[in-house]
């Protein structure tokens, strides 16, 4: 009987340390690539709400942090908020056309 049970853990553990291989090779290529399209809608949405929230944008707005695909493309770049948003869009919430709070 004790055998068995010293199986069944040596298997478990052995399951779980194959399981963790995997996903550390491969769970890097899950991380979130958004279309162009999709990421800018998550910039604007970011943006807003902090620009409504605090009156400033986020902290990481000119931080290239967005994966993102070109359309009809394989190619991965990242990308600042900022420059997903372009247009002029700089760091403050006027220059990016976000509503800020009226001041009281």
């Amino acid at each position: 009987m004790p055998r068995m049970s010293l199986e069944l853990v040596v298997t478990a553990i052995v399951i779980l340390v194959v399981a963790l291989v995997m996903l550390t090779i491969f769970g890097t290529g899950m991380i979130g690539v958004a279309d162009l399209g999709t990421a800018r809608s998550q910039c604007a949405n970011e943006g807003g709400g902090s620009c409504r929230a605090t009156g400033q944008l986020p902290a990481t707005w000119a931080v290239k942090t967005k994966s993102v695909r070109a359309t009809g493309s394989n190619d991965v770049q990242l990308k600042s908020c900022q420059e997903l948003i372009g247009g002029g869009c700089g760091t403050t919430c006027q220059s990016c056309l976000f509503a800020v709070p009226a001041m009281p």
